[in-house]
């Protein structure tokens, strides 16, 4: 393996890489957003008898 073929792996990996760390930063995204809303749902519910339901559905 030469400098020149060292240097195409490099750029390839650093490209996969930036794709794999886009994709768990959406995934973390939306598992933080889900979190609020649930927290926020259940702090709804704990005030407000009827919309008790919501909060179990987003268990």
């Amino acid at each position: 393996m030469d400098k020149d073929e060292a240097h195409g792996d490099i750029r390839k990996f650093r490209a996969e890489s930036k794709r794999y760390r886009n994709v768990t930063n959406i995934f973390q995204g939306v598992l933080i957003i889900g979190s609020v809303a649930a927290t926020g749902a259940s702090a709804i519910a704990a005030d407000l008898g009827p919309v008790r339901w919501v909060a179990f559905a987003f268990r």
